[in-house]
């Protein structure tokens, strides 16, 4: 059998299948869309396999922490959701350095697993639904050279330092601009930090910096803080994000954003429970499988293709 990850079509599994998946910051609309899409992926699979019942039905649950980066917290979701002993584990990392020991439990206990959205270090035999966030990376740093005209300073505003995502996001934006924009100079990547705030950090360097072209945010969070961080400031930085929750498409609206590069969350969380059901079934896995993304700007963001990248 070959699946599909757009559709739940010719999986057969036992019934009663537990499929548990724990990601990370359940209060965002990014999250959200993900839980919808592996939602409706295990709908569908229980309407095509005529699974009615309580008992018969593929049951998914749904985890994550309350913030972004409690490792700790997600640890010990996961911890408890092993001792469930679910069919399936689906790990979305926040440290690509966690999780080892976790993996390792599951695998000792015969529980495949399979990681969306963050990946993590060391564990490439393992199947990944996620983005191409090297190839995210590159696609922002191509708008920003349409942004600032080509040359100038820019910073970059990153997530996580020890996330996959933004580690991948903020090589592929660096890269990209090394050969193909070296007048273009990333000046400094500021992260997040107990000790100061995104917001602190970026007056530093726009003090540092006067004639700061440019600013890539790596993920929606710190595409939202840099935006409220700039939103008294005349003659601002450029502003690219990533995804568009409600926040990010005002400002896109407003011109306060420059764009972003959406990634497809709903796309992602179907296509992982498509990937985690043919796991359980035994179907031959693919080992990457890429869930896409888009640039939107003012003018293409309300078109009827791209609404798949929007989210509340």
């Amino acid at each position: 059998l070959v699946a599909d990850y757009t559709s739940a079509e010719g999986i057969q599994l036992e019934p009663g299948t537990h499929i548990a998946l724990v990601g990370q910051n359940l209060s965002t609309g990014y999250w959200s869309a993900v839980q919808e899409g592996a939602q409706q992926a295990i709908a569908d699979l229980n309407e095509t396999l005529g699974y009615t019942s309580k008992d018969d039905k593929v049951k998914l649950t749904f985890e994550g922490t309350d913030t972004d980066g409690d490792v700790e917290t997600q640890i010990n979701t996961i911890d408890a959701v092993l001792s469930e002993n679910p069919d399936v584990l689906c790990i979305s990392a926040i440290d690509m350095d966690s999780c080892k020991a976790q993996i390792e439990t599951a695998q000792e206990n015969g529980i495949p697993v399979v990681i969306l959205d963050s990946g993590i270090a060391g564990e490439d035999q393992l199947s990944v639904c996620a983005t191409d966030n090297v190839a995210l990376g590159a696609e922002a740093a191509k708008h920003m050279s349409e942004a600032v005209g080509g040359s100038g300073k820019v910073v970059i505003a990153a997530h996580q330092e020890s996330a996959q995502t933004s580690v991948d996001r903020v090589n592929g934006f660096r890269n990209e601009l090394a050969a193909s924009n070296p007048d273009i100079t990333v000046e400094t990547v500021i992260y997040e930090s107990e000790e100061k705030s995104i917001a602190e950090q970026l007056q530093e360097a726009m003090t540092l910096y006067p004639d700061l072209e440019g600013i890539f945010c790596t993920n929606e969070e710190m595409t939202q803080t840099v935006i409220s961080a700039l939103k008294d400031i005349e003659n601002a930085p450029k502003v690219i994000g990533v995804d568009a929750g409600k926040e990010v498409q005002e400002a896109v609206e407003e011109g306060v954003l420059y764009g972003t590069v959406c990634q497809n969350p709903y796309g992602m969380g179907y296509a992982t429970i498509v990937m985690a059901a043919g796991a359980a079934a035994g179907v031959p896995k693919s080992q990457f499988v890429v869930s896409g993304f888009q640039w939107l700007d003012s003018g293409n963001m309300n078109n009827e293709e791209n609404e798949k990248y929007l989210y509340n």
